[in-house]
């Protein structure tokens, strides 16, 4: 596995501040913009910064079908039932 380069994560991150769970979408969010999925590095990174435990972190980008957890294909298409 490829390190993940936090450096352009970190202003987004630091602009949340110790939030707790209160930041924990936003964060999410932001992370995904970056990298276009959240990597395990940037979820580690969430968590510690927000003080929310990474099971947690995991819980929420699991429950939310718009958080992806792998690099997902240029064009996503959504469709609805």
């Amino acid at each position: 596995m490829a390190e993940i380069d936090l450096t352009p994560f970190q202003p987004a991150l630091a602009e949340l501040g110790p939030q707790g769970r209160t930041a924990l979408l936003p964060a999410l969010h932001a992370a995904q913009e970056v990298y276009g999925y959240i990597p395990e590095e940037v979820a580690a990174a969430i968590g510690r910064a927000l003080a929310v435990p990474l099971a947690d972190v995991y819980g929420v980008i699991d429950f939310y079908a718009q958080f992806y957890r792998e690099p997902a294909a240029k064009t996503v298409i959504h469709v609805c039932g």
